[in-house]
């Protein structure tokens, strides 16, 4: 018995394949569909029906061609080749090709990227059709050029003992026919398959001629396979109509792109829905109201089905709209989102290939893919073999590996641990230091560099002392996680290193194993890929960049195995997967004008004229667009009671509008008869939709995916009616969220016309709060000068910065100029041992006769301290290094040429230099420093460090010198409370060394600061607004009333913009002016 039977729909297949398998219940029976999933659904299917079923085969035509030649492919001593493989093969027949000088006329791509991948899948394409390089030279210069690299790749497999699939079909063909594969004498159903390639075409005519019984399905409008299986079953195609009154799915299938004869006149009904969305994003959304809508009714998740054109682009858009509704789903192979293990390798073979590249290797950090710490850069002593992945090989389930998303919280690693869920613990833009011109040159210039970071860093932290406690704090850790990115990185690094410059594929692949085994996290996928290119092992030798190209386009792309079965879930996978299978609902979103049908291209290697003086089995133009047309009749067989239509207004990409397809179009052609007027279809598809343009959120708040829909559309409601009936509207927000409510409250109390907590810090009497706060006074704390300067620009910020000790964002630097902290530490460093030197030697005060002796002085500390400073710190780019120091040598003669011209000049001795209390001991300060803060008269605790103090009969002169820019405006003690240290260092100058201060100044003594010297007195007058400015600040503590108060203009360069707003100036304004008299008459001392 021999049958051919078609159908529009998947049902009249179904039924007639179930009929003829309970011809042979108790027979073998030999199954062979285009993907296994349709094979077990069949099987499945009838165990439900009578309870059991056995001696049932399933097979893709592919994986039956494997069974079938697999006895001859081992007495050959031949390994399959797959894959990556097949790739890689191609690039080697490329590069003997131009070795040879046997290329002409593709010589100038034979090197461009994506060339092999092209021509691996010309030549499959070919060996499939079984071309033979003779009948290719007919297709002019290029046909000759790829007769050389068929010849070159039909060598590499015989000479390496490969079968690639043309060689498995080819000795299965031959052992069917020979009667060597016995279930070849089984009954055999065909379901659903499509033989493209002669040697496809060639394998099922032989499994047909062994068997008596042979059944074949096929979609009516698959003109090709119908054509096959006619003339190998010598039979006429059995057409089956559904026995019912057609309904608009039915006339979709039997009429789509029909041009013989005009649909007849119809109406839409339920069974067929077109509907459009304003993106991709709200066609998923809509796709996700729909499922549950169609749950609700009583269909099960998986018995609905999406199906992907491009799944590219919906696929991610569906898994967040999923997520948001709560929907479990299946995605197929085709529809898994890209493992992130293979791009990591990919960036570490880049990091190698390029000189172990620093932003190659922050690429590899950036994909979070760093194992958990066991033996860093270690490689396992035995690294565990997994089985490669695809049709062409045994069906083996990969090593057990973690789930996305997973809880990895007891993987073992602790708080200290480098490595966090494959994240590396470590320090903020650290790649900004090690950029390509500092690391390139080996492993030894990373080595250097990472231990330079870390000293730079210490240094960084000796500069602050201990004035800036919160920057202070991140240095320290940045510090050890710096230590981390050495315990990680260096070993990894050092690996890489060691790679060869050349090897055979067995040597590469062995060390890519090892570097898979101890820089990815779960390493199953890639180490499957790699799998696939041991039959090449003998092949070689081959270089990194070699290895990097052939493997690259396939470890990009890698797809991570779906997971679980997918039953109770939502079926989601590209069209031909779903050839076979039938569901009660199929959504079938993108039918937009270029998304479906998609953009069809020629083979550029092999162009359709040249294909047609070929062979006529190689497809061209006409046949892909039949494929692509194909695909629209596949999805619409596969829905049983309904077919969900959709495509996207707008082009966001290219921020234009876009209309449906002309597929769209001749579905409703094909379900009413007439194609549609644009503007009446686009109208009816946005009535069929909850979505709108503007607002993320459906018209009706009881269709909502989740409670963020449902919000947004009840305010979208509110916003379209009158103040007077939304009374009360939102007021569950309030009661079912509250973060929500607390956010609202402090907003609404923000711009009321009174104080409250949520104008920074507001405590009331009985508040326990301000208890704790108290404990931060001036009198019972000690505080930097820089610290208490940062009130009068505004309370809150000081409370911020150095009572909450929040952090500000680092920002990332211009690597033309050294860091600031950096630039300061060596410059002090520089003042520091230059008058100390000078000091030893008495030749301070400078003066006129020693003036050129100073400067020469001055260049030799300056060459030594920056001689230490970058062998420590290993600057990143030298050029920039020396030209930062060069620019520190011309500031430090200006500073000594101001000095010596100074009208006071002799009058004052150097005495005292770093003299530091309440810091840590260093060798950069005076021996006469304390550990201690220092006491001052009005009570508070001080420390900081003075960087010169000077002696004339009894008194003392200190001096602050500053590296940055002047002051912007005039000031005579305090500078409105922005500018403390000079009388708080002039008073602590005092405690510590017992002689009174008459004199504090400010030197800015670089270019910048153009050398200006700004004095303060020291006498009643500065000790009263000292002693003012110091209470005021400490009453408004005790008080608990440190307001988010910033001065004009100070706003826009605060490093806690972004926890206030930009709206603080404005709110201050219309706040009672009485609660601020505090910080006002702070800001009136001048």
């Amino acid at each position: 018995m021999r049958d051919l039977i078609t159908s529009f729909d998947i049902n009249g297949r179904a039924n007639a394949a179930a009929e003829f398998l309970g011809r042979f219940a108790r027979q073998e029976v030999l199954i062979v569909a285009s993907t296994r999933a349709a094979a077990d659904e069949l099987v499945r299917r009838m165990c439900m029906r009578s309870g059991s079923v056995f001696g049932v085969h399933r097979f893709t035509l592919v994986q039956l061609a494997i069974q079938a030649a697999v006895t001859r492919l081992v007495e050959a001593g031949k390994t399959v080749l797959a894959g990556v493989a097949v790739d890689a093969l191609a690039a080697r027949a490329v590069y003997e090709c131009r070795k040879r000088g046997k290329l002409q006329w593709f010589e100038s791509v034979a090197r461009t990227p994506g060339f092999f991948k092209a021509l691996a899948s010309t030549i499959s394409e070919l060996r499939l059709n079984a071309i033979e390089p003779q009948q290719l030279i007919q297709a002019g210069s290029s046909g000759k050029d790829l007769a050389h690299l068929l010849i070159e790749y039909s060598g590499n497999l015989d000479e390496t003992g490969l079968a690639d699939a043309a060689s498995i079909y080819a000795n299965g063909i031959a052992a069917i026919r020979d009667g060597e594969f016995q279930a070849s004498k089984f009954p055999i159903l065909f379901v659903d398959i499509s033989p493209s390639f002669y040697l496809e075409q060639e394998f099922t005519r032989a499994l047909a001629s062994q068997s008596s019984d042979v059944m074949a399905t096929a979609h009516t409008r698959d003109e090709e396979a119908i054509r096959v299986f006619a003339d190998i079953l010598n039979v006429v195609p059995t057409l089956v109509q559904p026995d019912r009154e057609l309904t608009a799915l039915d006339r979709l299938r039997q009429h789509e792109f029909e041009i013989a004869a005009a649909p007849p006149p119809a109406s839409m009904d339920t069974t067929v829905e077109f509907v459009s969305a304003t993106d991709e994003n709200r066609e998923c959304v809509e796709i996700a109201r729909s499922i549950l809508a169609a749950a609700k009714s009583g269909v099960s998740f998986d018995r609905m089905a999406v199906l992907l054109r491009n799944p590219g682009l919906y696929q991610p858009l569906l898994e967040d709209s999923f997520r948001r509704a709560g929907i479990q789903a299946f995605f197929t192979h085709g529809t898994q989102r890209p493992n992130p293990g293979g791009r990591a390798l990919l960036a570490l073979l880049a990091c190698a290939s390029e000189r172990l590249s620093a932003s190659r290797f922050s690429e590899y950090l950036s994909l979070g893919q760093m194992p958990d710490p066991q033996k860093p850069g270690e490689p396992p002593a035995e690294t565990p073999w997994v089985p490669p992945q695809g049709e062409l090989y045994a069906d083996l389930t990969l090593p057990d590996a973690q789930p996305p998303g997973e809880d990895v919280s007891n993987s073992g690693t602790g708080a200290e641990s480098p490595v966090i869920a494959g994240t590396l613990r470590s320090p903020r833009y650290w790649e900004r230091l090690l950029v390509d011109a500092a690391v390139i040159g080996g492993y030894d210039r990373w080595v250097r560099r990472l231990e330079g970071l870390g000293k730079e860093l210490r240094k960084r932290i000796e500069e602050l002392g201990s004035e800036d406690d919160p920057a202070r704090i991140r240095l320290e850790q940045d510090i050890a996680r710096l230590d981390n990115l050495q315990q990680f990185a260096l070993p990894l690094v050092r690996f890489l290193n060691q790679l060869p410059v050349t090897a055979t594929w067995k040597e590469w692949l062995d060390r890519l194993e090892q570097l898979a085994a101890i820089a990815i996290r779960q390493p199953e996928m890639v180490l499957s890929v790699l799998a696939e290119l041991r039959p090449m092992g003998s092949i070689g030798p081959v270089t990194l960049d070699e290895v990097r190209e052939a493997v690259s386009d396939r470890l990009t792309f890698l797809r991570t195995e779906p997971a679980g079965r997918r039953y109770g879930k939502v079926f989601v996978s590209t069209i031909p997967e779903v050839s076979g299978l039938s569901f009660d609902i199929v959504f079938l979103p993108g039918l937009g004008e270029d998304i479906f049908p998609t953009k069809t291209f020629e083979d550029p290697l092999l162009l359709d004229g040249q294909r047609a003086a070929v062979s006529c089995y190689l497809p061209t133009q006409d046949t892909r667009v039949r494929r692509e047309r194909m695909l629209l009749h596949l999805a619409a067989s596969s829905a049983r009671s309904r077919l969900w239509i959709s495509y996207p207004r707008m082009d966001l990409g290219q921020g234009r509008a876009r209309g449906p397809s002309f597929y769209a179009l001749d579905v409703l052609r094909a379900i009413t008869g007439e194609i549609p007027e644009l503007r009446r279809l686009e109208q009816r598809a946005v009535e069929t939709s909850q979505s709108q343009i503007g607002w993320p959120a459906p018209r009706n708040p009881i269709v909502a995916i989740d409670d963020a829909e449902y919000d947004l559309a009840i305010i979208s409601s509110v916003l379209r009616k009158p103040s007077a009936e939304v009374s009360g509207a939102g007021r569950y927000l309030m009661e079912t969220s509250p973060p929500l409510a607390r956010s609202l409250r402090a907003r609404w109390c923000r711009w009321k016309k009174s104080w409250s907590p949520s104008d920074g810090i507001h405590f009331q009497s009985a508040d326990p709060a301000l208890a704790i706060l108290n404990q931060r006074r001036l009198t019972a704390h000690p505080y930097s000068a820089t610290a208490l300067q940062h009130f009068a620009i505004c309370p809150y910020r000081f409370a911020l910065r150095s009572i909450y000790r929040l952090q500000p964002r680092d920002e990332i630097s211009a690597l033309e100029r050294m860091d600031p902290l950096t630039r300061g530490s060596l410059f002090h460093a520089v003042q520091f041992r230059l008058l100390s030197r000078l000091n030893s030697m008495n030749m301070l005060p400078i003066s006129t006769a020693n003036h050129a002796g100073a400067v020469e002085i001055a260049d030799q500390v300056l060459d030594e301290i920056q001689d230490i400073y970058r062998e420590e710190l290993n600057p990143a780019i030298p050029r920039v290094w020396e030209s930062e120091v060069e620019e520190l040598r011309w500031d430090l003669r200006g500073w000594i040429r101001q000095v010596v011209l100074a009208p006071d000049n002799g009058q004052w001795t150097p005495g005292w230099f770093e003299l530091a209390f309440g810091l840590p001991g260093g060798p950069d300060q005076d021996p006469h420093s304390i550990p201690d803060p220092v006491a001052l008269p009005e009570g508070i605790q001080l420390r900081g460090a003075i960087d010169m103090i000077e002696e004339r009969s009894g008194h003392i002169r200190i001096t602050d010198h500053k590296t940055g820019k002047v002051l912007p405006e005039p000031m005579r003690f305090i500078g409105k409370g922005e500018v403390l240290q000079p009388l708080l260092y002039a008073q602590a100058a005092e405690a510590l060394l017992g002689k009174t201060a008459v004199q504090s100044r400010l030197f800015y003594c670089t270019e910048t600061g153009g050398y200006r010297i700004i004095e303060v007195p020291i006498n009643d007058q500065s000790r009263d607004a000292i002693k003012q400015a110091i209470n005021l600040m400490d009453s408004s503590i005790a008080a608990g009333f440190l307001p988010a108060a910033p001065r004009e203009g100070a706003c826009g360069y605060c490093d806690y913009h972004s926890v206030c707003g930009p709206y603080e100036e404005l709110r201050v304004r219309r706040k009672p002016a009485g609660n601020l008299g505090t910080l006002h008459a702070l800001r009136e001392i001048e």
